[in-house]
């Protein structure tokens, strides 16, 4: 870790958190809502989503190149890659009021009309927060980086959760804004942001190349974790789409540590690409990361998949025909969790057309799929099957084409893949062990005697040297962490 850098842990922990009081939450407005408002809001948040790439991959360009100027001890270029890409947030404007001219043509319900203009306006306000959270990651001021993320995370679903008891739709707007208000506010307090906005044109035009192919990987990217919520609403209506809810919000939860890790990592890559200059050199970095999501998501995913029952019965009933979708999506993402981590390398690497080329054809397969599911009368569960498919076969072919790319030996490849698949069939053997306990308390307490069990000697035998070291340093750094909370609390 370089000089006047913090280290990541207090933001996975601030994060861990978020994604509790989020998944409460969570809940707590489908409730409010009911599955047919629920089903619509899902909609309109995709415009929230998909306007992310308004800013046309300018901060991406700005994650990939500040941590490399860094590396290379370039000061000026890193203030000017800054003070550059605030100009994403005038595309990101410029988009949006386009985005909502065009919504008085269409032939749409008035109301809708209010809902989406609302989301479009959001958009450039999102993507500025945003900027300012990439600002903090780049630098690795992560305790910044967490409390941003935590006023657009936790705060926000909480004032979207109270909002929506008198508002509706329109409350968790307000949430949103209210939200991501208060974390401009804390961002830009003095001292924190170290930037003039002053436009560099050629760097402009060179950001923006880069960019827009980053927009396009990520607009396919978002395509293919959402197509399945597109072709239920078109096929089958909001009410269905708000059933199949549930598989959103166990998708939020198992994706959320992930998430702060890529966050983490990306940065970090390029830092090192940009130091070395050597593709081999990312290896180390890719089969560390990819053993230990294997090793360590079944403890992730096995609670989530017991409780899901119990847990939609009693407190979402309504939401009831969710469960099953939602138990085939959770399993899949045991490899989707680290798939986003290959693709960096193809990023990183400016190897972003061998990357789409591989995404557009998954994206291609996806919809097939979940319009045949569709059409031949399955409904959600065959959406989730499609779906899973998708997130099971996608993270491997990256996996393969990465390892081909770095020339990495068959022989090592082989033992990487076994690595990595060992754990799920674990996992899922035991899931059949127990699969007749109906209490999810006994059920995830035998499942979680057995996998430690298994996780043990696996690292007993040597087979995980550095899963050992990294569970030792992340108790170490846990202690420290909560040592400090507590020291301040004691304040």
């Amino acid at each position: 870790m370089k000089k006047g850098a913090e280290h990541p842990y207090i933001l996975v922990v601030i994060s861990a958190l978020s994604a509790l009081l989020s998944f409460v939450t969570g809940i707590w407005i489908r409730n409010i809502l009911g599955p047919e408002d629920y089903g619509t809001w899902l909609m309109l948040s995709l415009i929230l989503m998909y306007g992310y790439y308004t800013q046309l991959g300018m901060l991406e360009s700005f994650s990939r190149d500040v941590p490399r100027l860094i590396g290379q001890g370039d000061k000026k270029g890193v203030q000017s890659v800054r003070s550059t890409t605030l100009a994403a947030i005038i595309f990101s404007m410029i988009l949006c009021v386009i985005g909502i001219f065009l919504l008085l043509f269409a032939s749409i319900p008035p109301a809708t009309k209010i809902y989406c203009s609302i989301a479009f306006s959001i958009v450039p306000l999102q993507n500025f927060v945003l900027y300012c959270n990439h600002y903090f990651l780049t630098i690795q001021q992560y305790k910044k980086a967490a409390v941003t993320q935590l006023l657009i995370g936790s705060v926000q679903y909480v004032l979207m959760a109270l909002m929506s008891m008198w508002l509706g739709i329109y409350g968790l707007f307000t949430g949103v804004i209210v939200g991501c208000l208060m974390a401009v506010i804390y961002s830009t307090r003095p001292g924190n942001l170290k930037v003039n906005f002053k436009i560099d044109r050629a760097l402009l035009r060179s950001m923006i190349t880069y960019g827009i192919k980053i927009t396009f990987i990520g607009v396919c990217l978002l395509l293919l974790t959402t197509i399945d919520r597109i072709v239920l609403y078109v096929g089958l209506g909001s009410p269905v789409l708000g059933q199949y809810g549930i598989t959103i919000i166990m998708f939020q939860a198992v994706m959320v540590l992930p998430a702060v890790f890529h966050q983490i990592i990306y940065p970090k890559m390029n830092y090192i690409y940009g130091h070395t200059g050597l593709k081999v050199s990312l290896y180390p970095i890719i089969k560390k990361s990819v053993i230990a999501f294997s090793a360590l998501n079944p403890l992730i995913i096995a609670p989530l998949y017991f409780f899901i029952p119990w847990l939609v019965h009693d407190f979402m009933p309504e939401y009831a025909e969710g469960i099953m979708p939602a138990k085939i999506i959770i399993c899949s993402l045991f490899f989707y969790s680290w798939a986003l981590l290959i693709a960096h390398y193809f990023t990183v690497i400016h190897k972003e057309r061998n990357y789409l080329f591989t995404l557009l054809l998954h994206v291609g397969v996806s919809i097939i799929l979940n319009v045949l599911m569709v059409y031949m009368g399955y409904g959600m569960n065959g959406v989730a099957l499609a779906s899973s498919m998708i997130y099971v076969v996608y993270p491997f072919t990256l996996l393969f084409l990465c390892l081909k790319d770095m020339k990495i030996k068959i022989k090592d490849r082989g033992s990487l893949f076994l690595k990595v698949i060992s754990p799920f069939g674990v996992m899922v053997l035991i899931f059949g062990l127990v699969y007749s306990i109906t209490n999810p308390i006994i059920s995830t307490s035998i499942f979680m005697l057995i996998y430690i069990f298994f996780l043990s000697m696996a690292l007993k035998l040597g087979a995980l040297p550095f899963l050992k070291k990294m569970l030792e340093e992340s108790a170490g750094n846990l202690k420290r962490v909560g040592g400090r909370i507590m020291s301040n609390l004691r304040e």
